[in-house]
């Protein structure tokens, strides 16, 4: 007899011992339809209505439950080649400087005042003066380089070199960074 608030026969709604059929689908040798991303798309469209989703769309919100239908991801990421291996290592370097965060911002900035550093032939691609640089080294690696003030005259350089490809390029790089900023923190000093 099918319950009045669901339309489920009473022995399936889980108000018994019966649990129903298994959750991972149904018959013995049969494929799992359940989990499927249609089977899912269609299980919010049945449980929010297909209005509700394209006035959703629309006004460009969407339910958690839509969000999680269209953005499941599979457990295991599996990477195909070396390719997507190669340039995922990255070093940080942090120094505090006795300067103003706005004359550390020139000093990396300014392609005349790069003589402190090991390589000064690199291009500023993206400055929020006087906080951030992101910068596009010869080599093809990046660099981003936070400058946080620490009162007036006080503040702290975070260097981070990303896309480097093995592990004596990241310890050559934490290298060239530690010396470079030791000589920028001395010219800084200096002035």
């Amino acid at each position: 007899m099918p319950s009045k608030k669901s339309g489920v026969p009473k022995s399936f709604s889980g108000k018994t011992g019966n649990s129903g059929p298994a959750k991972t689908g149904g018959r013995p040798g049969e494929p799992d339809k359940k989990y499927g991303k249609a089977a899912r798309v269609a299980q919010a469209d049945k449980k929010f209505g297909k209005s509700a989703r394209v006035a959703a769309e629309l006004g460009g919100k969407k339910p958690s439950a839509w969000r999680e239908v269209e953005q499941r991801r599979p457990l295991v990421s599996v990477l195909d080649t070396a390719d997507q291996v190669t340039g995922s290592l990255e070093v940080v370097v942090t120094k505090t400087v006795e300067a103003s965060a706005s004359e550390i911002f020139r000093a990396f900035n300014d392609p005349t005042r790069r003589g402190w550093s090991a390589i000064p032939n690199f291009v500023v691609r993206t400055a929020v003066a006087p906080r951030f640089l992101r910068i596009a080294m010869p080599d093809g690696t990046e660099v981003s380089v936070a400058i946080n003030r620490k009162g007036n005259v006080r503040s702290t350089i975070e260097v981070q070199h990303a896309r480097l490809l093995d592990a004596p390029a990241v310890d050559k790089a934490r290298e060239q960074w530690r010396m470079s900023l030791g000589r920028l923190a001395e010219m800084l000093y200096a002035f």
